[in-house]
């Protein structure tokens, strides 16, 4: 929404930066060492396009001299590379993504654990929810309060909905088709295969996460298998196993359900 064009976000997942080689990772080494004149995938990124969005996934799990990094910028607007050059973040969005405290949410979850229609909950009951996640951000000291008071804000996402990991499952198929599609290739899935990817992909610890997963390893994998069978596959539901089905003949005029 901010640039029009996906390439302008760059992801960095957090748990891959809890070691003390991070900052060299993410900032380049300094002059003389091997390597230096790669630069730091994150200063490099900066560098070649200043107005990025910088999704930094699982905050909480970074190195702590990493999370220094991050506040430089937040209080500066700049940080300094392994060779000493400024880099600065002015025009960048920053976006951070934390877990912390989500157990709060587990008690408004039904056994399957997915969160009840929003009418069976009353918003007094998930603002009491939201505020408690927000307090205990504060209160585990995973981060300095001067890092917390830089934040601009704090949102708190609510557990899916059975509906809403449906959706987002239409969607990664839409995105799969889009990927084959020029190869001359097509996937119809069903409400039944949809049903038995999010049973087998969600599950409420690491949220919609493990749903591409599921998508390879269910219907992905075994697609490239019967890859040159045909040019248009169903993915079925066959004694409660998904099975990747050619069709010798693509049917006149059907479309079948691939999205929302």
């Amino acid at each position: 929404f901010l640039f029009a064009d996906e390439s302008r976000m760059v992801r960095f997942d957090m748990s891959e930066y809890q070691d003390p080689d991070a900052m060299s990772r993410l900032i380049g080494r300094g002059r003389g060492i091997v390597g230096a004149e790669r630069g730091g995938l994150l200063t490099e990124r900066i560098k070649e396009n200043p107005y990025t969005i910088l999704l930094l996934d699982e905050i909480e799990k970074a190195h702590p001299q990493v999370l220094n990094l991050f506040l430089q910028a937040f209080d500066e607007g700049w940080i300094t590379d392994g060779l000493g050059n400024m880099v600065y973040f002015s025009d960048a969005t920053i976006i951070m993504t934390s877990n912390l405290g989500s157990h709060l949410f587990r008690k408004l979850l039904n056994p399957i654990g997915f969160l009840p229609e929003r009418e069976e909950l009353s918003e007094e009951q998930l603002e009491r929810v939201h505020q408690q996640l927000i307090d205990t951000v504060r209160r585990e000291g995973w981060m300095s309060p001067e890092f917390l008071n830089r934040i601009d804000a704090i949102l708190v996402f609510d557990p899916l909905s059975k509906e809403t990991v449906k959706k987002i499952t239409y969607l990664l198929i839409d995105q799969l088709n889009e990927r084959i599609a020029p190869y001359g290739k097509r996937l119809i899935v069903d409400d039944a295969a949809v049903e038995l990817i999010v049973e087998r992909g969600y599950s409420p610890e690491f949220g919609a996460r493990e749903l591409k997963r599921a998508l390879a390893d269910l219907v992905e994998d075994e697609l490239a298998v019967r890859w040159e069978e045909a040019s248009q596959f169903e993915v079925r539901v066959i004694d409660g196993n998904l099975v990747v089905v050619p069709l010798m003949e693509a049917i006149e005029g059907e479309e079948g359900r691939v999205g929302v």
